[in-house]
């Protein structure tokens, strides 16, 4: 008998052409795809993304629950080569050039500044202080809830998940000595790095 995985992908190489025959995505394309991948399980999602003269991009996601980073990796396993298809595990990593709007105003990821904090570490992962330029204390779990979409985007969703404990966020005033504590979100990986070497060791 078939896998759900199996069945999954049966299905999916089978309606491939059919979903790259536009020129773009549609809505209900997304919502058809995301109803038969939840049959294999309700906690794996998906994005699409590629474009119409390349290969198109099947992205399979957990939106950041870390309970189901097993089944991502089950499913992306048992996938099959699809012509004109690329498969990829979790949200890939985009670096920090990039601004989103969020909290009713647009955000420069390039802006903000972090400072390892081992006082918020986890069993799981390093702690963080992100720095926001624009930061109101009145909205901190509205900038705490963008500091992790933030994160999720320039690290990839899956060492946000497995590198990253508690995030805290605050205020940077470039006239404080907090500049001169702090690193550019650019940095970021390279710290985790360091952290990841030092655990194994």
């Amino acid at each position: 008998m078939a896998s759900k995985a199996e069945r999954f992908w049966t299905w999916f190489a089978r309606e491939s052409v059919r979903f790259a025959a536009g020129p773009g995505f549609t809505e209900a394309m997304f919502d058809e795809i995301t109803a038969e991948v939840q049959r294999y399980s309700k906690g794996v999602h998906v994005m699409l993304g590629g474009g119409p003269n390349g290969e198109r991009e099947l992205v399979i996601t957990t939106e950041g629950d870390a309970d189901y980073i097993d089944a991502v990796r089950d499913l992306v396993r048992a996938a099959p080569a699809i012509p004109g298809w690329t498969v990829i595990p979790f949200k890939p990593p985009q670096g920090f050039e990039f601004a989103i709007r969020i909290i009713d105003r647009e955000i420069n990821a390039a802006t903000l500044r972090f400072r390892r904090a081992p006082e918020y570490d986890t069993e799981d992962g390093l702690g963080l202080v992100v720095f926001f330029p624009e930061f109101d204390p009145k909205q901190e779990e509205e900038f705490t809830f963008a500091a992790f979409i933030i994160l999720d985007a320039g690290l990839g969703e899956l060492s946000t998940m497995t590198d990253i404990g508690t995030v805290e966020v605050a205020g940077l005033d470039s006239a404080t000595t907090a500049v001169a504590s702090t690193q550019p979100l650019s940095e970021l990986p390279d710290v985790i790095a360091a952290w990841r070497a030092k655990r194994v060791n």
